[in-house]
């Protein structure tokens, strides 16, 4: 055969092996089975760019780009409010009062500021919190947008919610659940199908309708509807997985640069204090609750900065690569591993073979220590190309653009296995390998008819669910 059909022959042959890997892990994805690696890779990709970014001064994110944040802190919890639950209506209309006098563009609150059952103690003041807010949504200087109420059993009570809900929903007020997305315990996306505090408040600031559903057309359409008013309605806290190609990465540049854009109270009075917020979007909400606690790719964050982020990431997007762009990336970086890899393995299988048929030969010690050094170094060459893959897409984030390398990682670990024993074989008249080249060949083909076979059902298989 000549040098070029040879160095075709071989080419295609590391092709088809990487469609094939691609097509496997276009299967994978479609079934949702790897999206831990996306999400582990996202936790890594996120800590470092916030890292990077911490250590040289933050991004360059002007202060008017960022939500303000208002957090509650356990002081102002203990003394002005003596640790009850519902918060003292009372209070929190004197609060809500002064950050609206400064003049924002929306506030946004997440805190359950609803009515409790009938004749509670918790609701004195309730009346006067609830026209506050009519008030201030009338006036259109400022826009608000409300937590839904936390999902109760009673009947009565879920009717007396409602009612509330519907008044605040007529005078122009919106709604958001309060909710938070997590994929294994951690937060790192922004589900634009979730009607979250952070997404409503973004397309409320855009001029958008709300996302679908919309809270209060449901509520508008009658008690029935409003579903998630009563206990039985959950929201999956587990990464909703038929959305999941559809959520965007929270954008790191917002953690980074949060505490020049958060004012924690330690009282109302601390709110005399409060800078003047023209035309800013403002989040209000608690950080004395451990059970609103999240853990992030930025360490351990309160609800309302995580709706924060969320508001923020809906206005600067991380971009993502087409799937179609993923999936060539795999097949390129397939191939190069597969050259790369089969003449490492190549090198290594030719030395185990002399030390196989010269192991009682004098220089027996140092075949063996050239073997065992030829396999570390293979080793090293796959942890080597995962680290490097790890940080180029760390270093791609850094300009709000998300490839996750995973994919990719499991296709150079595929390559390596397949190149580990491609080109052995037993021949009939002897005992040792020998070395003939990556794949099988039947009657003159790259690889057998079973072989190919094989692949042409699982590529199959991959274009079906892609297409669907």
């Amino acid at each position: 055969m000549s040098s070029i059909g040879h160095h075709w022959r071989e080419a295609g042959e590391h092709l088809f092996v990487a469609i094939v890997v691609a097509a496997v892990v276009v299967i994978l994805e479609q079934y949702r089975l790897i999206g831990w690696l996306d999400s582990a890779m996202l936790r890594i990709a996120g800590t470092a760019r916030a890292s990077s970014q911490v250590a040289s001064g933050g991004p360059a994110v002007h202060d008017w780009r960022l939500p303000f944040v208002i957090t509650l802190t356990d002081t102002m919890y203990e003394t002005d409010f003596q640790q009850q639950s519902p918060l003292d209506r009372e209070t929190l209309a004197r609060l809500i009062e002064v950050i609206a006098s400064r003049g924002p563009a929306m506030l946004t609150v997440d805190i359950d500021l609803s009515p409790g059952p009938a004749g509670a103690s918790g609701n004195r003041g309730q009346e006067i919190l609830d026209r506050l807010l009519e008030r201030i949504a009338r006036a259109g200087t400022t826009k608000l947008v409300l937590a839904t109420p936390l999902p109760v059993r009673s009947g009565d009570l879920v009717a007396i919610k409602y009612k509330w809900m519907l008044g605040l929903c007529r005078a122009g007020i919106q709604f958001g659940l309060s909710d938070v997305l997590q994929t294994q315990g951690v937060v790192l996306r922004v589900s634009t199908n979730h009607a979250s505090l952070g997404v409503v408040a973004q397309q409320v600031s855009g001029g958008d309708r709300p996302s679908t559903p919309a809270l209060c057309e449901l509520v508008a359409d009658g008690l029935e509807r409003a579903a998630f008013l009563g206990r039985e309605f959950s929201v999956d806290h587990a990464l909703v997985a038929d959305d999941f190609h559809r959520q965007l990465p929270l954008n790191a540049d917002y953690f980074a640069a949060m505490e020049s854009a958060a004012m924690p109270l330690d009282s109302v009075a601390d709110a005399a204090g409060l800078p003047p917020l023209v035309g800013r979007t403002v989040f209000l909400g608690g950080e004395y609750e451990g059970r609103d606690q999240f853990i992030t790719a930025f360490g351990r964050q309160p609800g309302v900065v995580i709706h924060a982020a969320t508001f923020y990431s809906g206005h600067h997007p991380i971009k993502g690569i087409t799937h179609a762009f993923a999936v060539a990336l795999d097949v390129v970086v397939g191939v190069l591993c597969g050259y790369l890899f089969h003449w490492s393995w190549q090198v290594y299988n030719r030395a185990a073979r002399a030390f196989e048929e010269h192991r009682a030969g004098p220089d027996r010690w140092r075949r063996y220590a050239l073997v065992r050094g030829l396999l570390i170094g293979n080793l090293l060459l796959v942890a080597i190309l995962v680290l490097v893959l790890v940080k180029l897409s760390a270093a791609v984030f850094q300009f709000s653009l998300w490839v996750n390398p995973g994919p990719v990682i499991i296709g150079v670990f595929a390559k390596t296995l397949i190149a580990s024993r491609a080109g052995l074989h037993r021949g009939p008249d002897s005992h040792h390998a020998q070395f003939v080249g990556v794949g099988r060949r039947s009657h003159g083909l790259p690889v057998g008819v079973a072989d190919a076979a094989l692949a042409l059902a699982i590529v199959t298989w991959a274009a079906i669910l892609w297409g669907h």
